[in-house]
């Protein structure tokens, strides 16, 4: 009798202890396809950052390319830049407003951080009306100067995501760059060469 139980006992630790291992080799597995995906994903986007970049970097923007302002009046784009270099960022109705936010959030920040001289910063974007662009950037907190302007002449527009570059004084484009809100240490990156490089004294 005593031992069938043993046997019994034997059999039933052997059952739980296969079920651990079991269970502790999916559990590893999951870790595992977690990081790769992880891994994947952010190979993408610098993949992306890389090809944006290339697509849209050192094109010099037409002298005539006009913004409105909040009073509904038409100005150059030239004549805001004002023979200095900016970082434009650019937002549409048409964006993830998530994006958006994420982004904006990001670069209030550090520009608050690094007291950024808010004329530094422009942001171009495209609403149906100029009400409901300043709900949202009354919402997000937009501090820096904003302009409507219906159309940036730049082939990353196509994909419809909220970007930003530096724009030089003779209106080159340089270090164009898309933003992504799964991966913040990205964008903290960007922005802090950004600083070092343009608005640091």
């Amino acid at each position: 009798m005593i031992q069938k139980i043993t046997i019994i006992i034997l059999i039933l630790v052997d059952v739980i202890l296969c079920a651990l291992c079991v269970w502790a080799f999916r559990a590893n597995n999951n870790t595992m396809t977690d990081q790769q995906t992880e891994q994947i994903r952010k190979t993408e986007i610098l993949e992306n950052c890389f090809v944006y970049g290339l697509t849209n970097d050192n094109i010099i923007l037409s002298e005539d390319l006009k913004v409105t302002d909040k009073e509904k009046q038409a100005r150059l784009l030239k004549d805001i830049v004002n023979d200095d270099t900016k970082l434009i960022v650019r937002i549409s109705e048409s964006h993830c407003e998530d994006c958006i936010r994420f982004f904006i959030v990001k670069l209030l920040r550090l520009a608050q951080q690094k007291k950024w001289n808010e004329n530094q910063v422009i942001v171009l974007a495209s609403y149906q009306d100029q009400r409901s662009l300043t709900i949202f950037a009354d919402r997000l907190g937009i501090s820096f100067p904003l302009y409507q302007i219906e159309d940036m002449p730049l082939p990353v527009e196509d994909i419809h995501v909220p970007y930003c570059f530096i724009l030089e004084r003779n209106l080159q484009v340089k270090h164009l760059f898309v933003p992504d809100k799964y991966d913040g240490r990205i964008s903290n990156t960007y922005l802090e060469f950004i600083d070092k490089r343009y608005f640091s004294e």
